[in-house]
């Protein structure tokens, strides 16, 4: 927890949220009157939070520890072979298309991503081993179009 900023964390969430937390203990839980103005930009962001508060008794320190960490998103924490268990069974049953990983610590979490996930997916075939193409466009398959120089003399 010494990597969160609470103060930070009570501005951005009151913005978010459209109410003010500044006057709330950590260790209170948020009134739910206070999700009933939820800005549209973050109605369904925040609606995890709600239902954190009202279902799973989460105070304010464990709604910013929990925004902080994943930001609202599934954490999956254990060793490169649970943590790929997971994923597979995530992406096998349909759940997701992909995943957007989040390192908690640096450089040490992105590490242990390249060092042991990586290769534990990787020998399940689950993440390639070489890259075919060099550039986003050669994976989508797109022509280089003509230079902008070159076309405008056209």
């Amino acid at each position: 927890m010494a990597f969160i900023d609470f103060d930070d964390a009570r501005v951005t969430l009151s913005r978010n949220l459209g109410a003010d937390v500044s006057d709330l203990d950590l260790n209170e839980k948020i009134p739910l009157e206070r999700f009933e103005n939820i800005p549209d930009a973050t109605v369904a962001r925040l609606a995890v939070y709600r239902h954190l508060t009202v279902e799973e008794d989460y105070t304010l320190r464990d709604i910013f520890i929990n925004w902080r960490s994943v930001t609202g998103h599934a954490a999956m924490v254990g060793t490169a072979s649970q943590v790929a268990d997971r994923m597979v069974d995530w992406f096998e049953s349909g759940a997701c298309d992909g995943f957007s990983l989040n390192a908690p610590t640096f450089p040490a979490s992105v590490d242990a991503i390249r060092e042991q996930l990586v290769p534990e997916l990787q020998s399940r075939g689950y993440f390639r081993e070489a890259y075919t193409e060099t550039t986003l466009r050669g994976h989508l398959g797109l022509p280089v179009p003509p230079a902008w120089d070159a076309v405008a003399e056209a």
